[in-house]
């Protein structure tokens, strides 16, 4: 009888553990602008976030920006990750497929967080974002926010407030996407 109430409660405290481990919050990975904004927000409410970019923005940061085998050494595997960025963009273009790859070879669990540009800012940023969006939108770890839902609602508020907005939107969408 003693054994079997040891087991019993060796079990429960494994699947406390569980409970717990399932829990942790991910680390948000953030490329370019959009990716930064929302890797600021998660590690003002506490989380863990890391920034990718091209340095020749001078944009504030939350910490140096690191190169993707910088973020690669920072990992874990027994951790899960959220990729958040832009795919209008620079960043996006150059450094969300070669992350997604290494974050795919070094068995990494992680989902994608992405921002189609408004259609305001272009027809060769839409274009290449739509390249981009063609070849994510297949996987099961990727999900978007669509701005321009937005822009049709609100169709006298100025860039800067479209881009708040589009925040705004993305760190809602983080919430429903939480691993």
């Amino acid at each position: 009888m003693p054994f079997f109430l040891f087991l019993l409660i060796f079990i429960l405290f494994v699947l406390v553990f569980i409970i717990i481990y399932k829990r942790k919050k991910p680390i948000y990975i953030g490329l370019g602008t959009s990716g930064l904004n929302v890797a600021k927000a998660w590690k003002e409410k506490g989380g863990e976030a890391f920034t990718l970019m091209d340095n020749k923005y001078k944009i504030e940061s939350i910490q140096q920006y690191l190169t993707i085998e910088e973020i690669i050494q920072l990992c874990s595997l027994k951790r899960k990750y959220v990729v958040v960025s832009g795919l209008g963009g620079k960043t996006s273009k150059k450094m969300l497929v070669d992350l997604i790859q290494v974050l795919e070879e070094k068995n990494f669990q992680f989902k994608i967080l992405a921002y189609l540009p408004f259609k305001l800012e272009g027809t060769i940023r839409n274009q290449q974002a739509n390249q981009i969006h063609e070849k994510l939108v297949i996987r099961r770890n990727y999900h978007f926010v669509d701005i321009n839902k937005e822009v049709e609602n609100y169709p006298n508020k100025d860039l800067p407030e479209l881009f708040k907005k589009m925040d705004e939107l993305g760190l809602e969408k983080i919430k429903s996407i939480a691993i």
